[in-house]
């Protein structure tokens, strides 16, 4: 899923697993334990907190993977692969970053206006631990919140909200690494164009 504000959270809840009686287990940063509820709550359900600091990445993927273990047709993982919200100085950090890592996917991911380069770590663990489906969720309208007085003081009214769902069969997700890389990509290019057109289109 796309992660655009402190909102967009909500959509998941809101969307999947009330109207359609789906068990989401997420993946989310570990700083969203200092929250009490999030802390309670969320530690008892088999979700993942990671450590986006921890010297032993092998060890963060191995336990975003097993999430994915014992999954039945009423479950799913949530995932962001963006890693944290986008805003536009996040944009020209994470770009920076990649740079130095991978030029190749760098040139591609710098066209981008609406979304961050995708960390594949956490995506490509899922998929070697589980055959489910894919879907890829992008939204625009929720844009820029990124703190709650945002809402208080009445941002969100006149909003108009679209979501795109894009439901991909796990055979048709490429098996080799790096080829599971370039699809992640292929998809974001796609959620980035359709942000920016849906961005122009007029409420139906």
């Amino acid at each position: 899923m796309r992660h655009a504000s402190i909102i967009d959270n909500l959509l998941p809840s809101a969307l999947i697993v009330a109207p359609h009686g789906l068990n989401l287990r997420y993946v989310l940063k570990r700083e969203l334990l200092s929250d009490p509820a999030l802390d309670v709550a969320g530690s008892r359900l088999p979700n993942y907190f990671v450590d986006r600091r921890s010297a032993d990445s092998t060890a963060e993927l191995a336990a975003i993977g097993q999430l994915a273990g014992g999954l039945t047709d009423h479950d799913g993982v949530l995932i962001y692969p963006e890693g944290t919200r986008f805003t536009p100085e996040r944009r020209t950090r994470a770009l920076e970053r990649l740079k130095s890592v991978d030029p190749g996917l760098h040139e591609r991911a710098k066209l981008w206006t609406s979304v961050l380069p995708p960390r594949p770590g956490g995506a490509l663990a899922l998929l070697e631990a589980t055959d489910a489906d894919v879907l890829i969720v992008a939204h625009t309208g929720l844009d820029g919140f990124s703190h709650f007085a945002d809402l208080v003081h009445g941002a969100l009214v006149g909003r108009v909200v679209r979501i795109q769902f894009r439901r991909f069969a796990h055979p048709d997700v490429p098996e080799e690494r790096q080829a599971r890389i370039e699809w992640l990509y292929d998809r974001w290019d796609e959620v980035d164009q359709w942000v920016a057109n849906a961005g122009l289109s007029e409420p139906k």
